[in-house]
């Protein structure tokens, strides 16, 4: 693609984590290679597992009432994966669906209690962590029921802006190419609304297109668009 600049800094979810920490827990993962035709986990399924991103993508979903797949979330490489909480039985609230090859560490539960009970800076490091985690899916929940389809459009092309995102000469180009289809789903629209709805920000030139990307134009128009509390980073994303 032509003007494509290098990646913008973006962090991982486990950033939070020290590299002792980092450590100390993928000393107790076994390695795991998962293809795109299964799942991690399932709603609804007692959370006992958590799954440490080596290389490759892990897609959580909830299915809606009407049963249309929402995208909540996409993991990368050095994220940590599951809803774990410690000392305390929980199930899952989303479904995790690896992309195709995807390398992961799995670690049990229980032996992340043990190093919550041995490391006081773990304890505390992974105390952050699930505060984050929280956070994201409490900012996606706001965008989907308080903001609306456009609204939460404008968040999702912001959060994108912040995994993908490039410098471009117009702005903020988002390098990886997305299908209306996929922006669709992480919106909890029809893939007719969300083409209508990006058609008008093309027209109202907030964003514009070049070689099958988007690129963002205007920034300020989309954080009006969902009402952006400028949230740190690590929060304001699709995924992680």
């Amino acid at each position: 693609m032509r003007n494509m600049m290098p990646l913008l800094p973006r962090s991982r979810n486990t950033d939070c984590f020290s590299d002792t920490s980092i450590r100390k827990l993928q000393e107790a993962m076994l390695p795991y290679r998962a293809g795109a035709d299964g799942f991690l986990f399932t709603e609804g399924e007692p959370a006992t597992k958590a799954f440490y991103i080596e290389t490759g993508r892990v897609n959580l979903t909830k299915a809606s009432d009407d049963g249309k797949e929402l995208v909540f979330f996409t993991f990368r490489e050095g994220d940590l994966v599951g809803q774990i909480e410690p000392f305390r039985d929980t199930r899952q609230s989303f479904n995790a669906k690896p992309s195709d090859n995807s390398l992961l560490g799995i670690v049990d539960k229980k032996d992340i209690e043990a190093l919550l009970l041995r490391h006081g800076d773990f304890a505390v490091e992974f105390m952050k962590w699930m505060g984050r985690m929280h956070a994201l899916t409490q900012n996606h929940f706001v965008d989907l029921l308080h903001h609306g389809n456009p609204g939460a459009l404008c968040s999702a092309l912001l959060r994108l802006s912040n995994l993908y995102g490039t410098e471009h000469e117009n702005g903020i180009c988002i390098s990886e190419k997305m299908a209306v289809a996929d922006l669709a789903a992480y919106i909890g629209a029809t893939g007719t609304s969300a083409s209508k709805m990006l058609e008008h920000l093309r027209q109202e030139q907030i964003i514009s297109y070049e070689s099958g990307y988007i690129v963002l134009k205007d920034l300020d128009y989309l954080r009006k668009g969902c009402h952006c509390e400028h949230c740190p980073e690590p929060v304001c994303r699709i995924s992680r």
